[in-house]
């Protein structure tokens, strides 16, 4: 379940930051940060404090968040379920 948040998190993200007009990688970062929350907040902010050039774009910032917070074959997991689903619709 934590990795469909995630996915939709990031979704979510991507979405009203198409919606209003964020294009560069360093913007949608920073839209991203200022909108997570716990765990997620002081693992992000702790790393930019400590290096400003942590993530080197937004598929980075996404692969770092990913590597962070999934858990294990949870790529394998979610697309298991995705098929599962597809095949019976």
């Amino acid at each position: 379940k934590s990795t469909e948040n995630f996915i939709r998190w990031i979704m979510k993200v991507e979405m009203a930051a198409d919606a209003q007009r964020i294009s560069t990688d360093a913007a949608r970062i920073n839209f991203a940060m200022a909108h997570l929350t716990g765990h997620a907040e002081s693992w992000a902010f702790t790393l930019r404090q400590a290096d400003e050039e942590c993530f080197a774009d937004w598929s980075d910032f996404v692969d770092q968040m990913r590597a962070t917070f999934s858990p294990p074959n949870s790529e394998y997991q979610y697309r298991s379920k995705f098929i599962d689903r597809k095949s019976v619709v």
